[in-house]
């Protein structure tokens, strides 16, 4: 199915952490609005425990290796590794209340937590490009 590049998505959400909300918009027009975690507590926390989110970015300075688990966490969710071009790296499904590491294949600034039905109305691939965000630095911006 052909993406619209004018196709602009929002998203409302729900979560309880002290998390700013971010908003970060893709080469195609997707645009995505979700709460940001950027301190080291509210990373850790992710999802944990939280059922009525629809999801999380989190969100680094600078571009390292990063992983991220279900635990606590009961509905699947898909995560989106962004390294510090902004370039979708890797998308991968994850099941609920599980402690396997999901790690990202390399240094990644942001990951994009959703859940598994709210990312696939994106319509989001490897390779798709953040072409602007609030909440962490892009290297080489258009």
């Amino acid at each position: 199915m052909k993406r619209s590049l004018f196709s602009i998505i929002l998203l409302a959400t729900t979560y309880q952490a002290s998390a700013e909300p971010c908003m970060v918009i893709f080469e195609h027009g997707q645009l995505i609005t979700l709460p940001a975690a950027v301190t080291q507590a509210d990373q850790v926390k992710g999802m944990s425990g939280d059922n009525s989110s629809t999801g999380l970015i989190l969100a680094w300075k600078t571009a390292e290796p990063r992983a991220v688990w279900m635990k606590d966490t009961s509905n699947p969710l898909t995560a989106a590794f962004i390294g510090a071009d902004g370039v979708i790296q890797s998308i991968q499904d994850m099941q609920p209340n599980t402690d396997t590491a999901h790690s990202s294949l390399h240094p990644t600034i942001a990951i994009i937590e959703m859940r598994t039905e709210k990312f696939k109305q994106f319509r989001l691939s490897k390779g798709d490009k953040i072409i602007s965000s609030q909440c962490f630095p892009l290297k080489n911006r258009p």
